[in-house]
């Protein structure tokens, strides 16, 4: 993790680490820099890190973006689209509300394709459109995006689809 200010999300990722169980996978850490005493540090565990971001998002609507810095390179595996970021969706002009992830037009195809939810072409004024057919996919020359609760689905329903095919 990097020192992003006063007060900072990030997360830890335990697959590795043999002495947590799956249902403890990934840690958000928030630190919160105390001037009188040290760090103060609280850690909460996720099985995914879908579910983690989620958590860091509902913490930052329901307590002021303000005043906490994210680490959002270290939320990269929650992401959907692992070539984009947050900043991507602020530089397109979309304006960021913690519910709309950014895609690229092939990663939003595939979702939409596989996983049967709804995609959005983003607009530089923070307007979406639902995508409906393949023709507005070549029309859109901007970011893809997709609703938080909508990737929560989607992943389960991605991740049913590779399982079934490794076998």
């Amino acid at each position: 993790m990097i020192d992003l200010g006063n007060k900072w999300f990030g997360l830890i990722d335990h697959t590795d680490t043999p002495l947590h169980g799956e249902e403890h996978r990934y840690e958000v850490m928030l630190n919160e820099k105390k001037t009188a005493g040290g760090i103060h540090r609280t850690g909460c565990y996720f099985s995914n890190p879908v579910d983690a971001l989620s958590y860091v998002w509902a913490y930052l609507k329901n307590n002021g973006f303000e005043d906490i810095a994210v680490d959002y390179d270290s939320f990269s595996v929650a992401m959907p689209d692992p070539s984009l970021s947050i900043d991507d969706i602020n530089k397109c002009g979309y304006d960021f509300d913690y519910l709309m992830l950014p895609l690229s037009k092939e990663r939003a195809m595939e979702i939409r394709d596989n996983a049967d939810v709804t995609v959005y072409a983003l607009y530089d004024d923070s307007t979406e459109a639902a995508i409906d057919d393949v023709r507005q996919f070549n029309e859109h020359k901007g970011l893809f995006g997709i609703e938080l609760e909508d990737w929560k689905i989607a992943r389960e329903r991605l991740l049913a689809i590779d399982n079934s095919i490794s076998r």
